[in-house]
């Protein structure tokens, strides 16, 4: 019969907390520094469930613009998606919602690591012609999906620098 003695559970707590320090320190390699992870990072793991975004190098590039604009519905090749199904945009940047087929919307979604969770968004399911916009104003990262579609993983985010 094995007997527990004080030391042996002194000494078995003293190793479960040194591997939870070492798993701690370890982290994510993601982590920005200040407990969040990078917009990227956020913005790639949102929308890797989409059917038209793989990876990182998947993401639109429109710094610089005014204005840009999203398609929401179906598109040639894809299920129901966004597209692009990531921006990356300055602040001060209108993105426009272009409606291509019926019943979507563009829905905020304030998890995984969201930053930008007060925006202007459009939860009403809409039909093909109809438009929605909204300006970003503040860096950060918005992630979004449309609610009807969420189960086939129409979901997009934005990067905002």
């Amino acid at each position: 019969m094995t007997q527990i003695t004080r030391r042996s559970v002194v000494r078995g707590v003293g190793g479960t907390l040194a591997i939870g320090f070492v798993a701690g320190c370890l982290g994510d390699d993601d982590d920005n520094g200040n407990g969040e992870d990078d917009p990227e990072t956020v913005a790639v793991n949102w929308a890797s469930q989409a059917d038209n975004f793989d990876d990182a190098g998947d993401i639109e590039d429109h710094t610089g613009e005014d204005s840009v604009t999203v398609l929401n519905g179906e598109q040639p090749g894809a299920n129901y998606v966004f597209e692009p199904a990531v921006i990356r945009i300055d602040a001060g940047t209108e993105v426009v919602w272009e409606w291509t087929s019926n019943n979507h919307t563009v829905d905020l979604f304030a998890g995984e690591g969201a930053t930008l969770t007060d925006w202007d968004d459009h939860g009403s399911a809409e039909d093909e012609g109809y438009e929605h916009a909204t300006t970003f104003d503040e860096p950060g990262v918005a992630l979004y999906e449309c609610v009807p579609h969420r189960g086939q993983g129409q979901s997009g985010a934005v990067i905002v620098e």
